[in-house]
């Protein structure tokens, strides 16, 4: 028997449904992305120093820590949506997994231009790595989360509910680079 992930999944409500969860959950994503940084560098170093003369594994840590939460938001919307899953988790784990897996379609084209400055660059030259031995593993991993969440969803309204939630997605990324920029949020 198929669970309905959400009533009458091509209503106009739900397929909203599915586009505000993309937007609200990737705003999440990405602020749980920047606050494991801060916390990451307020436990290791004094409030507003960590960018100064630290220890080179200390800056490694704190650069880490951000791509690091993303994986593990992809790791726990897993969780949320394995078998025997509620309607709803399945709502937020697939809106929170591919909301984490799109930051990597948001800086392709920036890695491939060669104008990529964001964490795993940072790190891979503090280790001496390309950028690539880096973002091959997290591309790997997003790419098998998306594709295993998208399947949590019954067939007859997977087209629909990935539809909205990529629009709810692409909504949010625009907004977090107008509105996210405006309030600070380092993206």
């Amino acid at each position: 028997m198929t669970t309905r992930v959400l009533p009458g999944s091509t209503r106009p409500s739900a397929v909203l449904g599915w586009a505000a969860a993309g937007l609200v959950l990737l705003w999440l994503g990405m602020l749980l992305h920047e606050a494991g940084h801060a916390l990451l560098g307020t436990l290791l170093y004094p409030p507003y120093s960590w960018q100064g003369d630290v220890s080179a594994w200390k800056r490694g840590l704190v650069i880490a820590a951000g791509p690091g939460v993303t994986a593990g938001l992809l790791l726990l919307a897993c969780v949320l949506a394995r078998r025997g899953a509620t309607r709803w988790r399945i709502l937020v784990a697939t809106s929170l997994g591919l909301g984490a897996a799109s930051r990597l379609i948001v800086i392709a084209p920036s890695v491939f231009q060669g104008t990529f400055r964001g964490d795993e660059l940072v790190l891979a030259r503090g280790l001496g790595l390309s950028v690539y031995t880096l973002l091959l593993p997290e591309l790997l991993l997003s790419a098998g989360a998306s594709v295993w969440l998208s399947r949590r969803i019954p067939a007859d309204q997977r087209g629909p509910a990935l539809g909205a939630l990529l629009l709810g997605i692409a909504l949010g990324w625009v907004s977090l680079f107008g509105l996210g920029r405006r309030l600070g949020i380092p993206i």
